[in-house]
């Protein structure tokens, strides 16, 4: 059905019950402390697999840490435009496979994720990972 379906099953898949996405922003000397947050799981244009690089966090935290880090570096809610740090709230967060990677940077709604999610996709179909 994946092959099939393509990204549109990607779509789909993304929109997880359980899962709350929170936009916020973060100063730069956070940011970089962010980078090495151990309870932080790097997904979409964070993921290492992820060939989009720019000065934005992207990753899954449990609801608890969630509060805590938003707290301890005063993270501001913002408009999904004025965003730097991307917070995906799961509980327990999850091990991120490739298709989480895929479905964030889809999420993501620039030019240069979605192609990125793209060319993960086509490694996916052609049974490179997984």
């Amino acid at each position: 059905m994946l092959r099939e379906r393509g990204l549109d099953r990607v779509v789909e898949f993304a929109r997880r019950s359980g899962l709350v996405v929170r936009h916020l922003f973060a100063s730069d000397d956070d940011l970089a402390e962010l980078r090495a947050e151990g309870r932080l799981v790097p997904t979409g244009v964070s993921h290492p697999d992820a060939e989009v690089y720019g000065p934005v966090i992207d990753a899954y935290v449990s609801s608890v840490d969630c509060r805590d880090i938003e707290l301890f570096h005063l993270l501001e809610p913002v408009d999904r435009s004025r965003s730097n740090v991307i917070l995906r709230v799961q509980d327990p967060p999850p091990v991120v496979r490739r298709l989480h990677v895929i479905a964030d940077l889809l999420d993501d709604r620039t030019e240069r994720s979605r192609l990125e999610a793209e060319r993960l996709f086509a490694e996916l179909m052609r049974g490179r990972d997984g």
